[in-house]
């Protein structure tokens, strides 16, 4: 599915694109839409390869409203699941992204929100975060096994980062925030604590963030071949029930 200079929103529901690349020659997109001047809203949507050498599931550019995607998937591409540019606000919702070179790439926002979100086994990363102007939430989102990359990565936002009930694991290197201008919260979400653990390099990293403080409350960071939580350039950190314990450092 291909389209371009939508005049107006973009509303997807319960449809299927995927294994679009029929010549499996590496340049299909399940979804592509560039110029869409309104919201883009996709519920229950697959773009997914199953068989072939689809290259990216959902492609999204120039998006001047709200982009939504809940309750679909977009697993086994060769690029990525999401990758979305020069978009408004973005939120998620029980989205799975999984098994891709990269699981969501986001890049020039306002603001961005995930809920119940699944992100494993993709190779480069699991959620990529890049220059936003507001706010960055995560809640109950589960990352892991991004061998050759970052669980999560947030870089250049403009508002604060909360991370709330998060399972981040089995990365090369479990979260990085770096150049965040708002306060950095990691915390718990209802009864269940954010967790960082296993990976093969550093649990938390947080970075060129001078104006930022970080609290981290109801957290465990563990079992990490790296550091636990290395910190540079913040303006104060706070902890509360936080658990770093068996890292190669603290």
């Amino acid at each position: 599915f291909i389209a371009s200079r939508l005049g107006g929103a973009l509303k997807l529901v319960r449809s299927f694109f995927n294994n679009n690349d029929a010549d499996n020659d590496g340049t299909g997109d399940g979804l592509n839409v560039t110029a869409v001047q309104g919201a883009a809203t996709l519920t229950g949507i697959s773009t997914s390869a199953t068989t072939g050498n689809q290259r990216n599931g959902v492609v999204l550019n120039k998006v001047t409203g709200k982009v939504s995607l809940e309750d679909s998937t977009a697993n086994g591409n060769a690029e990525a699941g999401i990758d979305l540019n020069e978009v408004g606000e973005v939120e998620l919702k029980d989205q799975t992204a999984s098994d891709n070179a990269n699981g969501v790439l986001v890049d020039d926002f306002t603001s961005f929100s995930d809920s119940g979100g699944t992100y494993e086994r993709n190779a480069n990363g699991g959620v990529s975060l890049t220059t936003g102007t507001g706010v960055v939430s995560l809640t109950d989102s589960v990352v892991s096994g991004s061998a050759g990359g970052i669980g999560v990565l947030a870089k250049d936002i403009g508002g604060a980062v909360t991370l709330s009930g998060v399972q981040v694991s089995t990365s090369q290197q479990g979260l990085e925030l770096d150049n965040i201008t708002g306060n950095i919260t990691v915390r718990e979400a209802g009864s269940a604590v954010s967790e960082v653990k296993n990976n093969s390099g550093d649990g938390v990293v947080i970075k060129n963030s001078s104006t930022a403080t970080v609290s981290i409350s109801n957290t465990q960071v563990s079992g990490n071949e790296g550091v636990g939580v290395r910190g540079t350039d913040i303006a104060g950190f706070l902890t509360d029930h936080a658990t770093v314990s068996e890292n190669e450092a603290g």
